[in-house]
């Protein structure tokens, strides 16, 4: 993924006491009332404007785009696909080309005939992002847009918008997967019903920062308020969707929940600041190494979410936005009473 432009940690930590106020006071999730908060998501198709570029006017077409999507465009063309500049003939005929490959015509018929109606994401894109408004008054919406990547980047998190690769939620049956060798715990989370949530953690991530040179108990505490506040926003999307697992893998998180805390105390690995330990707990991959063989990836993250899960209903007082915000995952951790 692009590296997000996000706001800064100071320009968050800015907001208003009146802000911080008004957010103590907001219910969590589905008790939001957003209806009076004036917004409506509509994803826009930079995927379908860019394969139906003119041909015959290619610079034109290239110009065109680029008005029309003046943020995306560079970015795709730099970043994702690597064709250069809008402007450039050296891009124009490599998009000629692009457009005559066998493959590629597969692959954007198969997009655009999978996603010929985003009517149902628009609903429910619009409805988190009301209680976006609620819970963060002060972060602007972002647009959104849908790309296709070549399975290259799963989520593009620009200056003001996000796009979703949208070639990578094509289901877990689908056959260009299996013949570029995606392996099954990745392609497990291609799935169309991953692609609102993943929107939403993006989006989350690219505002909220973690803590620089950060210990594994911080990276698991900020894992799991990404994770919370995407169930808040989403309320009416599973857990295990959200955090992308299967009903098997959730009902083995579930029931060996106390068993991997232990394991996780015990290996006194919690305030370890090294990369790789951290990524043995945080990191998707057919399993967390640490914990179980039989075990999902990113079990590290469940165990960050549960332990936010009990801070917040053990601190009613806190707001979503205050949560964001703090910083020390000790506090947290301390202050949630959490007792697997």
């Amino acid at each position: 993924m692009n590296k997000p432009c996000k706001l800064s940690s100071a320009a968050v930590t800015l907001f208003s006491f009146a802000v911080l106020l008004m957010a103590s006071c907001t219910p969590a999730g589905r008790n939001a009332d957003i209806s009076g908060i004036d917004l409506d998501i509509n994803i826009s198709r930079f995927d379908s404007s860019f394969w139906m570029l003119d041909t015959s006017d290619i610079a034109s077409s290239f110009s065109a785009l680029e008005k029309e999507y003046p943020d995306i465009t560079p970015v795709y063309l730099l970043n994702v696909i690597r064709f250069g500049m809008a402007e450039s003939p050296t891009t124009h005929e490599t998009y000629r080309n692009f457009r005559r490959d066998t493959s590629v015509i597969r692959l954007y018929s198969d997009v655009l005939n999978r996603y010929s109606d985003m009517s149902g994401y628009n609903n429910e894109l619009t409805d988190a992002f009301r209680r976006a408004k609620v819970f963060f008054p002060e972060i602007p919406t972002p647009k959104i847009y849908v790309h296709v990547s070549g399975m290259n980047q799963n989520i593009i998190v620009g200056d003001g918008f996000i796009s979703a690769g949208i070639d990578n939620y094509m289901g877990t049956d689908y056959p260009i997967y299996k013949l570029m060798g995606i392996y099954n715990y990745q392609k497990q989370n291609m799935r169309p019903e991953k692609l609102a949530s993943d929107f939403i953690f993006a989006w989350l991530s690219s505002e909220f920062f973690p803590v620089p040179n950060s210990d594994l108990l911080n990276d698991l505490i900020y894992q799991g308020k990404l994770l919370y506040a995407t169930e808040q926003l989403l309320p009416d999307t599973p857990e295990r969707e959200i955090i992308g697992y299967t009903a098997e893998q959730w009902e083995w998180m579930t029931s060996n929940e106390k068993n991997l805390w232990h394991i996780l105390i015990d290996s006194k690995q919690m305030y370890s600041k090294d990369i790789i330990v951290k990524g043995e707990y945080l990191n998707n991959g057919p399993f967390t190494l640490p914990f179980s063989q039989e075990s999902p990836g990113k079990g590290g993250a469940y165990i960050g979410w549960k332990i936010v899960s009990s801070y917040m209903k053990h601190n009613p007082e806190i707001s979503l936005l205050q949560l964001m915000l703090q910083s020390d995952g000790q506090r947290i951790l301390t202050q949630s009473r959490y007792r697997p």
